[in-house]
């Protein structure tokens, strides 16, 4: 219950003599957290001069090693004046050595603690000293002794309570630190047993996995081999130790290598290496693994790829073809617009998807018209508001058309953006610049170059010259600058 009461008894003050500020304000967080009141003094003189000009605090805590007046020194000239000597001073030290040990009975200092400490543990030294104060001023004396210590005469002022109660706080130290010792030493010994666990585990690995693993020298030689490498070169271990090592090394991304093997069959290889320390010497730790067939089904599947595209192409061209017979008068037109729109894209130095995605949309982008009636499509009047809805119409229908299937572009979205224009003011959504689809604006110009350049049923053909009027005088307003530019690039050239 008293060292309850010591704990959160607030009229308790300890002056922290600390060089190190965080060090210092490290202290007077724990102390302040547990009671006391606290105030800080960089060094041992300015820890004097509060003593002579501000409260007295019940005990000092002070650094040993500081520059100038080391806390011995405080120390002795502290316990020298009568005014202050009463007060108890506990000494941080990072040493050990019995000489210390003298030079704090010399210097009247009542307890020792090495650094680094435990904050629980000087807590405890702090409430000790602070229960038996009553104790330790009582008991005095003027007579000091001299001792005789590694060849030194040495002059020890402290009373009994002093002498006993530094040895004892020196054996706790001693004692506390064989307990951190025996602590680390278990946890050095479960580090070490987790690290052999470990070894054992990644070394089961390296002889297991089929992959080749090899440790090369800078000077290119082999330093180690796993059992794979073995399967891998047709040797064994031991005659691959020391040989030239044949795989190329290149550290920053992995290697492809193809190799022909002995049975005359070609085989291609990833070759990973990373740097490493090797029995102190610099080396490089190689993986090789034999990808020949996942090379091979990765081909495969390319060719695959490139086969379906032109199938679809293919596909896309027929149905280009069917709307021509449906609608007679737009003969040979989408196979134009699908020409000038791929070389638009390549002109822009478009992706190979983008540049696809524009030329197969082109190839049917009038699909819509097969729901439309002949009539319209072929009437030889200016059309009616009526009939013009209609038309438009086959953006709509064209996106019903494909929005369900898959293809490796938008197509769904593209057929229904083409007639959307730079400045909002095209159909269906009325969407403006960069809301439209780049495959779509790339279509919107080149529907429009070949469209105004063909005859139509209800007008005749503006010719070529006149369509790119219309697209340089519209650049930046209907159509997307960047597109013009490299149509008109595409078709002067």
């Amino acid at each position: 219950m008293e060292i309850s009461k010591t704990i959160t008894n607030r009229n308790i003050s300890v002056l922290i003599v600390e060089d190190s500020f965080t060090q210092a304000l490290k202290l007077q967080y724990f102390l302040e957290q547990n009671g006391y009141r606290v105030s800080i003094a960089p060094n041992g003189p300015e820890a004097i001069v509060l003593l002579t000009t501000g409260d007295i605090p019940d005990i000092i805590i002070s650094d040993v090693v500081m520059p100038g007046m080391d806390g011995f020194e405080m120390c002795t000239i502290i316990k020298s004046d009568k005014r202050f000597k009463h007060i108890p001073i506990l000494l941080l030290t990072n040493l050990s050595e019995p000489d210390d040990i003298i030079k704090g009975l010399e210097c009247n200092a009542d307890q020792f603690i090495t650094k680094p400490y435990d904050e629980q543990f000087l807590l405890s030294r702090i409430q000790y000293i602070l229960i038996n104060e009553k104790i330790r001023n009582e008991t005095t004396t003027d007579m000091g002794i001299q001792i005789f210590f590694a060849g030194k005469r040495h002059k020890i002022n402290s009373n009994r309570i002093q002498i006993l109660d530094l040895l004892l706080s020196t054996y706790e130290n001693v004692l506390h630190k064989k307990k951190e010792l025996e602590q680390a030493n278990k946890e050095l010994q479960t580090a070490i047993g987790t690290i052999e666990q470990l070894e054992l585990e990644y070394r089961y690995i390296f002889q297991k996995t089929t992959d080749a693993v090899f440790v090369v020298s800078r000077k290119n030689r082999i330093l180690f081999a796993n059992p794979a490498s073995e399967t891998l070169l047709q040797q064994s271990v031991e005659k691959l130790i020391g040989q030239p090592f044949e795989f190329p090394i290149q550290e920053e991304s992995p290697a492809i290598y193809g190799k022909i093997l002995e049975n005359s069959k070609p085989a291609v290889f990833e070759v990973k290496s990373e740097p490493i320390a090797w029995q102190e010497q610099a080396a490089f730790l190689t993986t090789v693994r034999d990808i020949t067939v996942f090379e091979q089904t990765r081909q495969d599947l390319q060719t695959n790829i490139v086969s379906l595209k032109d199938t679809i192409s293919g596909t896309m061209q027929a149905i280009g073809k069917v709307i021509e017979h449906k609608v007679p008068f737009i003969a040979g037109h989408p196979s134009r617009v699908a020409d000038l729109a791929y070389r638009i894209a390549v002109e822009m130095g478009l992706p190979e998807d983008t540049v696809n995605g524009a030329r197969m949309a082109a190839y049917i982008h009038n699909i819509g018209y097969i729901q439309l009636s002949g009539d319209i499509l072929n009437k030889r009047d200016a059309l009616t508001e009526a009939e013009l809805e209609m038309v438009r119409s086959h953006t709509r229908i064209a996106y019903n058309f494909f929005n369900e299937i898959k293809f490796p572009w938008p197509l769904a979205d593209i057929l229904l953006q083409h007639h959307e224009r730079w400045d909002g003011s095209g159909y269906p959504s009325g969407l403006s610049r960069e809301e439209i689809l780049l495959e779509a604006r790339i279509l919107a110009v080149a529907d429009v170059v070949d469209a105004m350049a063909s005859n139509r049923p209800h007008r005749p053909a503006h010719g070529l010259k006149e369509s790119l009027e219309h697209l340089s005088a519209n650049k930046g307003i209907l159509y997307d600058p960047n597109v013009v530019d490299a149509c008109l690039k595409r078709i002067s050239d």
